[in-house]
């Protein structure tokens, strides 16, 4: 028998259903663990560090699109590890911020998350759809063609009962998931 390839975490599993995408963007540079070799997979991941995923996928792709807008967020620091990637998504539109605030430590959601890909993934393509989401109609409006969009490319699915979660925050896990079907959507 040939032995199952090792973890390239120690806390991830080979069989796991973000593995393979998880792998990937590993391979790709564009996402990785702590410095205890963990990725802490069912951990929230905060706004700032979605961001910078996103823009290292954008980037990796070639389509990250900037303005000439001057964009500066009152939570932002020009010493924080997360502003180089702060300001490019929010020159390119991917992110906004409320009341001249980031809020870059606060969870992300799974609808925000998806606002976000929809966002960076429309620079280049038009996706749209629907969905059939039991939970629907708890998804914010400003979030609904996204979701739809997102589900109708098989970039983004439920939570395996038929809902979509859309307040629940997104987990290390499911960011990779997204992040990859983002690049294989792109490619």
């Amino acid at each position: 028998t040939v032995p199952l390839k090792p973890s390239i975490f120690n806390d991830t599993d080979v069989n796991a259903w973000y593995y393979p995408s998880l792998e990937r963007l590993v391979t790709y540079s564009l996402i990785n663990g702590y410095e205890d070799k963990t990725f802490k997979p069912e951990n929230s991941i905060t706004r700032a560090e979605f961001t910078k995923l996103v823009v290292g996928v954008a980037e990796y792709t070639d389509i990250l699109v900037l303005s000439d807008a001057q964009i500066k967020f009152d939570d932002v620091a020009t010493d924080d590890w997360f502003n180089d990637s702060v300001t490019k998504a929010a020159k390119a539109g991917l992110v906004t911020g409320s009341d001249n605030a980031f809020n870059p430590n606060a969870q992300i959601t799974r609808q925000d998350a998806a606002v976000i890909l929809y966002r960076l993934i429309s620079t280049v393509k038009t996706i749209d759809g629907s969905t059939s989401f039991s939970d629907k109609a708890l998804i914010a409006d400003y979030a609904v063609n996204a979701v739809e969009s997102l589900a109708s490319a098989n970039i983004i699915s439920g939570m395996g009962d038929g809902t979509f979660a859309p307040t629940q925050n997104l987990t290390r896990a499911q960011a990779a998931k997204l992040l990859y079907g983002v690049l294989e959507n792109l490619s």
